[in-house]
């Protein structure tokens, strides 16, 4: 009985941080969405844009060893009408590698993210990291 408790409060709590993530990036027409968009390109020109560019193409991407993706083609990559929000979080937030730049060469913006924006607690960290995925949920092509 212990058991199953415990396995049913691990599902809510994952489901819960499914729907923090993905309510935090529905698109809609509503000005709160369209705030945490301004946010979160705020941070994508601070900490993304350097190497990412608008198209994978930022002036710094000729120093790294593989050129960094095309941000606005994730879901297109994935032949997926949905953005993958709980993917890129984890790639955000260094919980996944990015495979596709070998050693990993881009910071862990979790924990960058925590100390650059003088974040005290993770609360605080996944609202940053969920302005960022609505705007890269926002540009997809």
């Amino acid at each position: 009985m212990k058991n199953l408790v415990s396995i049913q409060l691990l599902v809510l709590v994952f489901v819960g941080s499914l729907t923090l993530f993905s309510t935090s990036c529905q698109p809609s027409s509503d000005s709160s969405f369209k705030k945490r968009v301004a946010r979160g390109k705020e941070l994508y020109d601070n900490y993304c844009k350097a190497c990412h560019g608008k198209t994978g193409d930022g002036p710094l991407a000729n120093e790294l060893k593989k050129t960094p993706p095309d941000l606005t083609k994730i879901s297109a990559r994935r032949n997926s009408p949905s953005f993958p929000v709980l993917e890129v979080a984890q790639y955000i937030d260094g919980r996944k590698d990015v495979s596709t730049h070998g050693t990993r060469e881009m910071p862990v913006w979790g924990d960058e993210l925590k100390v650059k924006e003088n974040l005290d607690d993770e609360k605080a960290l996944e609202g940053k990291i969920g302005d960022l995925l609505a705007y890269l949920e926002s540009i997809q092509r």
